[in-house]
């Protein structure tokens, strides 16, 4: 695939890095933590993918929620725009990774192509502010419960974001 990709994660304990840099090998994308990462500094990618991490009752892991005005200065009109989220779908299941809701209406103002959305099949959750026409709007990973789905998950995202890039571009 020859599309420049850039993974925008914020992380609180290391599980979304972790995903993030399985998705970045099989895409060869590069990754940069929210952060620290100055935007302006950012190569211009033709795909951005927005990785988060759900805390307590829904929210932003702390990356995200002290930086992510930081994202309003990208250029993502007409750019491929991808979510992952991780979360716990048994201990907060009436909030299952909602944190990738908020980066997604962040950015909703653009218009960008929406890709990656994600089957609701596989998950026992109770609602989620991430779920756009029935899917997710993203990758979702459940670490805490589903562990052993991961590398599979994210083995059949990435090929879905493959076709897509072909089918939308």
């Amino acid at each position: 695939m020859n599309k420049k990709i850039q993974i925008i994660y914020g992380s609180n304990n290391g599980a979304t890095k972790a995903v993030v840099e399985k998705v970045s090998s099989k895409l060869s994308a590069k990754i940069n933590n929210i952060y620290d990462v100055q935007i302006e500094e950012l190569e211009e990618a033709d795909v951005y993918i927005f990785a988060s991490s759900t805390w307590g009752h829904g929210d932003l892991c702390d990356d995200w929620e002290n930086h992510l005005s930081k994202i309003d200065q990208l250029k993502l009109k007409n750019k491929f725009v991808a979510f992952i989220g991780l979360g716990d779908q048994y201990v907060y299941g009436s909030t299952f990774c909602n944190a990738i809701s908020y980066i997604y209406h962040q950015i909703k103002k653009v218009n960008f192509k929406h890709i990656g959305l994600w089957p609701l099949d596989g998950y026992e959750h109770d609602d989620s502010e991430s779920i756009v026409d029935n899917k997710f709007m993203g990758l979702t990973i459940d670490e805490d419960n589903q562990a052993k789905l991961t590398d599979a998950r994210i083995e059949k995202w990435v090929s879905q974001l493959e076709q897509e890039f072909s089918s939308k571009a």
